[in-house]
């Protein structure tokens, strides 16, 4: 339907569009959208086959790589074979090698070199790894003996360290008793003895399953008699009884010691005891 004031409105001047009397627009847009879904998934499936070709042509190049390398090394080592053999033809060709000269003197020493370090050592990927590099993988750290794509842990690789166990050490567990629970490493007391299992649950002690420590060693012969030593100094005197000291008005009876010392004997209950008895 028209708009009252000839708005289409999108802002611009002029008339709307009837659409019910274009019914062949709305299977224009069906068309329209069905191909452009077409455009979209043929798009799709070309970016997918041309991601899948790089990725094989980034693999082959990578194996030919390795094998160019290793071919390369292959003649290197081929052509320093050759000219060492030249080397040594050219010594001996006008007469038989003469016996070896006298050692030279030695040389001055040259400057430090720099300190010696592996490579910084990197987590493994799929890939190549050259020669001499060091790679983390599966607890342990590994280095290549020579370029290759070999996962870590084949003959391509030197394996540098791994990881290691947990320590055990012994533990004093007293007398052994009768029915105790005992592990591996533990050390018992037993007749002036010492053992230490051998197994978890050993048995009883001793026996196969305990490893004798120490045991007590058997007396020795009677030494000689030794010198008689020489006198000792004079002590301090010793402590005597001196007198009795009666306190009468207590009645307690106190014993002097030498060494100026009392000891009091209470006598009061003595007293009336008797008197007691014989009232």
């Amino acid at each position: 339907m028209g708009s009252p004031s000839g708005n289409n409105g999108n802002g611009d001047d002029g008339h709307d569009v009837d659409l019910d009397r274009y019914p062949q627009f709305s299977i224009y847009q069906e068309v329209l959208r069905e191909a452009l879904g077409h455009v979209l998934a043929e798009q799709q499936r070309n970016w997918s086959m041309t991601r899948a070709r790089m990725q094989s042509e980034v693999k082959a190049i990578a194996s030919e790589s390795s094998a160019i390398i290793s071919s390369l090394r292959a003649t290197i080592d081929e052509i320093d074979a050759r000219f060492e053999k030249a080397i040594a033809e050219s010594r001996v060709r006008d007469g038989v090698r003469g016996p070896p000269g006298e050692p030279g003197a030695p040389g001055e020493k040259g400057e430090p070199g720099p300190p010696g370090k592996l490579p910084i050592a990197k987590v493994w990927h799929e890939g190549i790894t050259y020669e001499g590099e060091v790679r983390l993988s599966g607890g342990a750290c590994w280095q290549a003996t020579k370029d290759t794509a070999q996962a870590p842990g084949g003959t391509d690789w030197n394996c540098l360290a791994t990881g290691g166990r947990d320590g055990a050490s012994p533990k004093v567990r007293g007398t052994w008793r009768e029915g105790g629970a005992y592990k591996a490493l533990d050390v018992v007391a037993l007749k002036g003895g010492s053992f230490i299992a051998q197994r978890d649950d050993p048995g009883p002690c001793p026996g196969d399953g305990w490893q004798m420590m120490a045991m007590p060693g058997k007396r020795g012969e009677k030494g000689e008699r030794g010198e008689r030593g020489p006198r000792g100094e004079q002590g301090a005197p010793g402590v005597g009884f001196a007198h009795w000291k009666i306190d009468r008005e207590n009645y307690v009876a106190n014993a002097i010691l030498s060494d100026g010392t009392i000891i009091p004997l209470p006598l009061r209950e003595l007293f009336e005891q008797f008197q007691m008895e014989t009232s």
